[in-house]
């Protein structure tokens, strides 16, 4: 159960305990509502049940607690328990039963307890303060937030700094409206209340040519004022180059009857071909789908079947490495740049702009990865976005460190293309290595633009980093703490917070950050939507929440995947209509609080999802991976730490008799899975703990 100590603690901001008694805020202005009538008819359960829905909505939880006082019983202070989980029972028949649920309590027990304020930090009072005895009034005036319905208005109270006049009213607010519409409601079901008006739609951002003729254009443009488009070691590519480079690999495609929209897989190293192969795909509106060199080769085979590719780049790095079930075309096999035949980029008749771009394969809580579609319009709108929010030029210098199998990498090799800048290419030992890197950027005094992990970052300030003052960082993946964000905004020219799924093309919020955002702040904020996306937060019944309240984040807009590749039934999941606007919309599994203006506080997950250093993980992948190995009787996977030491920890139950030793295990797991799924502790325990319904429980999980 969570108590309203909990619940204010964390409302719409990080509140301190109380300190002393301060602001009181009415109603605001054309909010005020005359609950007189509705009082008399429910004296007291219509208040308490309007207020424990709030705490409700702001907590998340299902079950929640508050003080309670009223007029017939001024010497008393009673607790107010409210349970949601049978959201089916009339509103009626819920506003009866928590009135009933507020038993007194012994008026000495109450009044000699002086940490009534750590048992609740809401209290709510029909009538005035001031008409309860001065002892009662001192034991209320040590919680954090104070609750008056005076018959025809409302008062609410909060210590100094602990709730703004901006937050108490939009409280203020949510109450009213809330005695306002449950007697209006209540012939309805408890799942139907809501408080949030309607979604309003995106504003048409009609696209006026499609994505590879755009692209097209663009690079078209550079090459004819000659300018750099790659450098990578000493080499220097010029956009003229990496055109000629496009069309040849759009022949070795053509030759071997690949068309327009059929996939095909990109096994290649760090190096200029491979960005010349992932526009020659796009250009042919052939789907690309990278597949990571230092994946476990089973792993990359199963994606390759999963996918039905039609065939598989590779190049002198990774050719020979591994094979597969469709033809292997190799980029060696093309001419050196001086013994190549003039060629020109041909665009594809055929496809269109929901034509897939790209299909990333993320980790899967069913043992598989799951391959995620992405159209050109959807990238598309991305790129327009991302583009205008940084307000990058043709002086845009940008360090590719992101692995293509992480689809963050495709901001980094679109954006500074698509705006006529250069793009530097890191080596297969550079591009994960925080000092090479940290190295890079000073030996390349003109790179201007960095994305990476809070992880990664962290890492280059170990590696003894001192920043850089003409840089543009951005910082993703997973959460970032404020001391990173202040480091970050104190060492370079700007720092963007981004965040974003896959489903919704690489990041849907990009949110500059600078001293005064940080100032008086607990943790970092998620906000500032780009163009072309909406977000919005529901509850468990899919409606839309109000500010300050704690549901699951959803993503709307151009940008939103397809869905998932031959997975319908996940697809239908997770890809929802909004019941009010009839929009199509994207479940991420995020939790969050509406914070007002544009911005969400990360509360974590609704599933067992975790990021490791900006990697998405299903638990539940890694799990059935284990319990694939013949000596496993049952397993379960936790990511334990935070931030530098975040870890995941593997408990095995094994089979009677199993000698398997744990080195013998993670290689097991080393053969499907990435280096970064494998867990990089393994704990063996005679038996899981289970939950009364024969599940694991994660919360009994001995900590390491």
């Amino acid at each position: 159960m969570t108590g309203s100590n909990d619940v204010i603690g964390n409302l719409l901001a990080d509140i301190q305990q109380p300190t002393a008694f301060g602001q009181r805020v009415g109603a605001a202005h054309g909010e005020q509502r005359d609950s007189g009538e509705l009082s008399q008819q429910y004296p007291a359960s219509l208040v308490c049940a309007a207020w424990s829905w709030l705490l409700y909505k702001y907590s998340g939880e299902e079950q929640v607690c508050a003080a309670f006082v009223t007029p017939d019983l001024p010497d008393n202070v009673r607790p107010l328990i409210a349970h949601f989980q049978q959201r089916d029972r009339l509103v009626s028949e819920w506003i009866a039963e928590v009135g009933a649920s507020c038993d007194p309590l012994p008026e000495s027990a109450i009044l000699a307890d002086e940490t009534l304020h750590a048992l609740f930090s809401s209290v709510l009072i029909v009538g005035e303060i001031v008409s309860l005895p001065v002892a009662v009034q001192k034991v209320v005036q040590k919680v954090a937030l104070i609750v008056e319905v005076q018959n025809d208005r409302l008062i609410l109270t909060a210590p100094d700094g602990q709730l703004d006049n901006r937050q108490l009213q939009c409280i203020a607010r949510h109450l009213t409206r809330l005695l306002d519409g449950l007697m209006a409601q209540r012939w309805e079901r408890l799942a139907q209340i809501r408080l949030s008006s309607l979604v309003a739609p995106l504003p048409n951002r009609a696209l006026t040519s499609a994505l590879h003729d755009e692209l097209l254009a663009r690079l078209t443009q550079a090459a004819r004022q000659d300018r750099v488009a790659i450098r990578f070691q000493e080499r220097v590519i010029s956009y003229r180059e990496l055109l000629q480079r496009v069309a040849l690999i759009q022949g070795m495609l053509a030759t071997q009857g690949i068309t327009a929209g059929q996939r095909v897989g990109l096994h290649l190293s760090r190096q200029p071909d491979t960005v010349a192969a992932l526009l020659a795909c796009l250009f042919s509106q052939v789907t690309f789908v990278p597949l990571e060199p230092d994946f476990p080769g089973e792993r990359l085979q199963a994606i390759q079947q999963e996918a039905a590719l039609a065939a598989v780049l590779q190049d002198g790095y990774t050719g020979g490495s591994l094979t597969f079930g469709c033809p292997l075309l190799n980029l060696c096999d093309l001419p050196h740049a001086e013994r190549a035949p003039s060629a020109s980029v041909q665009l594809a008749q055929t496809g269109g702009p929901e034509t897939a771009a790209y299909m990333m394969f993320t980790s899967g809580s069913t043992g598989k990865p799951k391959g995620v579609v992405i159209g050109q319009r959807a990238l598309q709108t991305f790129i327009h976005a991302s583009v205008e929010r940084l307000a990058l030029t043709d002086n845009a210098n940008w360090l590719l460190i992101t692995t293509l199998a992480f689809d963050i990498s495709m901001l980094e090799v679109f954006a500074p293309l698509w705006v006529g800048g250069v793009l530097h290419l890191t080596t297969h030992e550079e591009y994960k290595d925080p000092q090479a890197v940290a190295a890079y950027l000073q030996d390349r005094q003109e790179i201007n633009v960095l994305q990476a992990t809070p992880a990664f970052w962290r890492m280059m300030f170990k590696a003894g980093w001192q920043g850089k003052s003409d840089l543009v960082a951005l910082c993703g993946g997973e959460a970032l703490d404020l001391r990173l964000a202040q480091r970050l905004v104190s060492r370079c020219k700007t720092l963007w917070n981004c965040y974003g799924p896959t489903e919704a093309t690489i990041w849907s919020q990009m949110a500059q950050i600078d001293g005064a955002v940080l100032e008086n702040q607990h943790t970092v904020a998620l906000g500032n939507t780009l163009a072309g996306y909406q977000h919005l937060v529901i509850d468990d019944d899919r409606h839309p929440l109000a500010e300050g309240m704690v549901g699951e984040l959803c993503i709307l807009g151009d940008a939103l995947s397809s869905g998932y590749w031959q997975r319908d039934d996940l697809t239908q999941d997770r890809f929802i209509q909004q019941e009010e606007s009839g929009q199509r919309m994207y479940r991420t599994g995020d939790k969050v609080r509406l914070l007002g203006d544009d911005r969400y506080q990360y509360l974590g997950r609704f599933d067992d999802q975790v990021k490791l250093r900006g990697f998405r993980i299903e638990l539940g992948e890694i799990e059935a991976q284990l319990k694939r190995i013949e000596q496993v009787q049952d397993a379960a996977v936790k990511l334990q730490g935070e931030g530098d030491d975040a870890v995941l920890v593997g408990y095995v139950e094994y089979k009677p008799d199993s000698e398997m030793t744990k080195l013998a295990l993670r290689k097991q797991l080393h053969q499907f899975l990435p280096a970064y799924m494998v867990p990089g502790r393994i704990v063996t325990l005679d038996k899981l703990p289970k939950t009364g319904s024969g599940k694991v429980d994660r919360k009994r999980l001995t900590d390491v």
